[in-house]
């Protein structure tokens, strides 16, 4: 039995089309979103958080977090990461939300912590627990500070991660190889 397609070109055309644009858009970044009703942690002492009060803040040990992203509205933008990130406020003079785009290298940490601030408003700041984040996906503040606190706006947000620590097991081995290559120098002097 011959099998006959009954579909005209034109509608295998469009079926095509659609397959691909949906598999275009199903593998597209979604974006992340953090408001004030989600945040893990809040507060205004400090007014800005840098990586160990954020750590301190969160419960980790000093010097495990970083500043890895930090987008300043007005323009500057600080940590390893930003040239691979860019930040839109909006609406444009006193912004009530941000978005975080990736256009770059990927942050891949672990833990990550996003943070938002007013520093005018109560609270100053907002942290939120973002370590199932992949790196690509946009991530959208707010709005943050509405009229109930005060009408503030977004100053800056910014990314914390994970530095690279030795784990236990590692430091031994490096250890014990550093003794033994002491003690092999020790045995070629003496019998020198």
């Amino acid at each position: 039995m011959d099998v006959v397609n009954a579909r005209p070109p034109l509608v295998r055309l469009a079926a095509l089309a659609l397959t691909l644009a949906v598999g275009l858009f199903a593998g597209a970044a979604h974006a992340v979103m953090l408001e004030a009703g989600t945040a893990s942690y809040s507060g205004s002492d400090p007014n800005d958080p840098d990586a160990a009060d954020v750590a301190d803040i969160v419960g980790l040990q000093p010097g495990s977090l970083e500043l890895l992203y930090r987008s300043n509205f007005g323009g500057s933008e600080e940590g390893p990461f930003q040239d691979s990130y860019a930040t839109e406020y909006r609406p444009p003079g006193e912004p009530t939300d941000a978005t975080i785009i990736n256009d770059g290298p990927a942050i891949d940490a672990t833990p990550l912590f996003a943070l938002a601030k007013d520093g005018d408003s109560d609270p100053a700041w907002y942290i939120w627990d973002i370590t199932t984040w992949d790196g690509t996906e946009e991530i959208g503040f707010g709005p943050l500070w509405g009229e109930e606190a005060g009408g503030g706006s977004i100053l800056s947000v910014a990314i914390y991660g994970g530095t690279a620590v030795p784990e236990p097991g590692i430091t031994l081995l490096l250890g014990m190889g550093l003794a033994g290559l002491g003690l092999a120098g020790r045995r070629l002097r003496q019998t020198a």
